[in-house]
């Protein structure tokens, strides 16, 4: 009878350390699933935060862009009135030198 309780816990035993070494592959497992499921979610969200930044670049050079379109045309029309200006002047200037060496 002592025997027979002794191959039973060893039996139980056995049991046992299968069940723990099973629960050991399964915990390996589940740790592997979850760090590939961290990676891809870390790479979809700094995709996501490149999309988001790429976009408010583009907005920012867009908006930089029409600004310098605003200035430049502004700057020529500055640069015809003070071109229009100076041969007004130049005409005067002349006619008034004409009339005095006359």
């Amino acid at each position: 009878m002592i025997k027979e309780t002794v191959d039973a816990v060893r039996v139980a035993e056995m049991e046992a350390e299968r069940q723990i070494a099973t629960a050991k592959e399964n915990a390996e497992g589940e740790k592997a699933q979850v760090k590939m499921k961290e990676s891809v979610y870390r790479e979809e969200q700094m995709r996501e935060a490149k999309a988001q930044a790429d976009k408010a670049m583009n907005e920012v050079v867009k908006k930089c862009n029409d600004y310098d379109l605003t200035q430049e045309k502004q700057i020529e029309k500055k640069v015809a009135e003070l071109k229009a200006q100076s041969e007004q002047k130049m005409s005067v200037a002349v006619n008034a030198v004409i009339d005095a060496l006359i």
